[in-house]
């Protein structure tokens, strides 16, 4: 990521028409040549290829990087609040080689003081405690501590919710698309789908309509695909009427005809996007996209992953970009390019998967000799955010195998059956035809359930479902059961892995003389604003949410601010034998949960987490047992 001075040194080359000596460059930007020198380095170790080249006229910018440069001046507004400028540190820090920044510079590019800085730091430092990080400063530079898997693990969760907000949604194609009726498309994708008995989850719909909307827009304009695979042979018969019905009814509906190399492509999409996925998907692409972008993909999958930490190895992702690198490639050889209305929302929205893209995009025109402009580069964001956020929906969901060979596709039925039925709630990461198979499977993988339809002779490590493969429907209420037990098991093994992470014994009440809740959630406010971890304002939002609805729940409390606005995330704790009276009811334990933005997504666990324990009642005698922190944690321990 280039830094200020950095930005200002190529606005200085992109207004001049031939090429600046360093002295000359240095005496606008009021420094020596020799810095010069040095920013000019550092832009291009940034880019990672010759940005600013030099020659006896001077320097001057590389002729194919100029569109880029250009689109890239635009002023960003300087970040005023202290959410705005954490989450501009850390985007910083991420981009940065070395993971370094200069605190002066910083501070300079904030416009805000150095004081200022140092004190947002040891903010930062209260709200990423959980993922064991620390932001640390060394001769003017910030750098962030811990181990290598801890700082993965927190720059990956940076950009994940970098992607959260959706990076394309069904609105926005329907702002975009105005020529095309989104709801019909939508509509048309979902009940072709039902009437064959093919899965398809929300967000593979979602990626399925994005590209036929792109398609269908571009042939009404008179853009059609005109190079690639056109040879559509379908074996599977079921598969064959499958196909013939969408294209049909897209035909029809929408008053154009795809040409055969549109017809290949929407049924490569259907193939990547449907849970009915042939074994034979990646020999199919092999011969739609040819070897050479196979590899190519890979070695964008492998980059990023280690540039940006972010798994993008998934088939469905692969298969999807490798389409679009073989039409994007083919279009700029043209110096052609498609329209993409999203890209200003994509820029602010999605600031660091458009970085990725960026990245994608310069490799492409320094390998291709090509010019590709940001509108190219923002479709790019789209299909790396779609992955990312592909895998924040499935992340919730419990890892599953199906394990049954391959007869008279009996596997693909099964699977289309168990992810029609229960794939809100389970992700299906592997079908296997062969006990052998099941060697392939690492420890990262974690899988809680196996489906298997011929017996097992080893023990798999996680729980088995045997399934008949004749009638699965019979089996739905017993498979419900296995998925919610292990469901609340993990919500269990997450709340005991964070549990000291949240709780503290400074934050720990045992009150034997009881009251009402006033009091109490007064006593709990202020032991969370005395160790700094909610604003002055967090005690007047916990009311704002208790008087919109109580938050009792049997003889427990939950009660959270309006705002997820905590310094850290934190649970202030209060057990009374005698018991607080709630709005008419009488309460035992109160748990005064403290959120930062940052921990939104584990909100939702820890709550529920928190009811499930004691919404069958927890052992009341127990309860009124836990005198000290050290007890209750005893307790919740147990439960769990």
């Amino acid at each position: 990521m280039i830094r200020k001075k950095e930005k200002e040194l190529i606005r200085i080359l992109l207004s001049s028409h031939e090429g600046m000596s360093g002295a000359a460059i240095g005496e606008k930007m009021q420094i020596t040549a020799r810095s010069v020198k040095n920013y000019v380095r550092q832009i291009n170790d940034a880019y990672k290829q010759k940005v600013v080249l030099s020659s006896r006229d001077g320097y001057f910018l590389n002729p194919q990087m100029i569109p880029l440069l250009s689109s890239e001046q635009d002023e960003e507004e300087v970040p005023e609040t202290s959410q705005d400028r954490i989450a501009y540190i850390v985007k910083q820090i991420i981009s940065s080689p070395g993971s370094q920044l200069d605190l002066f510079d910083l501070a300079d590019e904030l416009c805000i003081s150095y004081s200022t800085l140092r004190s947002l730091i040891a903010r930062m430092n209260k709200i990423y405690a959980s993922y064991n990080v620390r932001f640390t400063s060394s001769n003017d530079k910030l750098t962030i501590q811990g181990e290598e898997s801890d700082k993965r693990k927190f720059f990956t969760f940076i950009i994940n919710e970098n992607a959260s907000s959706s990076i394309v949604s069904k609105e926005t194609l329907e702002a975009y698309f105005s020529n095309i009726d989104i709801n019909v498309l939508t509509s048309i994708i979902t009940s072709t789908f039902r009437d064959y008995g093919y899965y398809l989850n929300d967000f593979a719909a979602l990626n399925l309509l994005l590209h036929l909307a792109i398609i269908i827009d571009r042939s009404l304009s008179g853009s059609d695909l005109n190079r690639g695979n056109r040879d559509l042979e379908i074996t599977d018969e079921h598969e064959k009427r499958f196909i013939e019905a969408l294209f049909a009814k897209l035909e029809e509906t929408f008053k154009f005809t795809l040409n055969p190399y549109e017809q290949y492509e929407i049924y490569m999409l259907f193939k990547a996007n449907a849970n009915y996925t042939l074994v034979t998907l990646e020999d199919d692409l092999k011969g739609v996209v040819g070897t050479d972008i196979i590899k190519l993909t890979n070695h964008y999958v492998k980059q990023i992953g280690e540039l940006y930490m972010i798994d993008l190895s998934s088939d469905t992702f692969k298969t999807a970009f490798a389409l679009h690198l073989k039409n994007l490639i083919f279009r700029a050889s043209l110096g052609k390019s498609t329209f993409n209305p999203m890209l200003a929302s994509i820029k602010i929205g999605s600031p660091l998967v458009f970085d990725m893209a960026i990245y994608v995009a310069m490799d492409l025109m320094e390998r291709y000799a090509l010019s590709i402009n940001e509108e190219e580069t923002a479709f790019l964001a789209i299909h790396i955010g779609s992955e990312i956020e592909r895998q924040s929906i499935n992340r919730g969901k419990l890892p599953c195998i199906l394990l049954c060979p391959d007869y008279l596709d009996i596997r693909g039925r099964i699977l289309n059956e168990l992810l029609i039925q229960f794939g809100n709630q389970i992700d299906i990461v592997h079908t296997f035809s062969s006990q052998d198979d099941l060697s392939k499977l690492t420890a990262e993988e974690n899988i809680s359930l196996l489906f298997t339809t011929i017996p097992l002779i080893l023990n798999p490590g996680c729980k088995v479902i045997e399934l008949s493969p004749l009638n699965i429907r019979k089996q739905y209420e017993s498979i419900q059961d296995v998925i919610d037990e292990l469901s609340q098991a993990k919500k269990n093994e997450e709340l005991k892995r964070s549990f000291h992470g949240y709780f503290e014994k400074d934050l720990f009440v045992y009150d034997e003389n009881g009251g009402n809740k006033d009091v109490i959630l007064k006593t709990l406010c202020r032991k969370l604003h005395d160790k700094n971890y909610v604003p002055d304002d967090f005690e007047e939002h916990v009311y704002e949410r208790e008087h919109a609805a109580s938050t009792a729940f049997g003889n427990i409390a939950i009660p959270h601010s309006v705002n997820m606005d905590a310094i850290k995330t934190s649970v202030a704790v209060a057990v009374c034998n005698k018991g607080y009276e709630w709005n008419g009811s009488a309460v035992n334990l109160v748990f005064l949960i403290a959120i930062n933005r940052s921990d939104r997504q584990k909100f939702r666990e820890l709550y529920e987490s928190l009811i499930s324990l004691f919404s069958e009642g927890a052992d009341p005698q127990k309860l009124k047992d836990c005198s000290t922190f050290e007890k209750f944690t005893e307790m919740i321990f147990s439960l769990t």
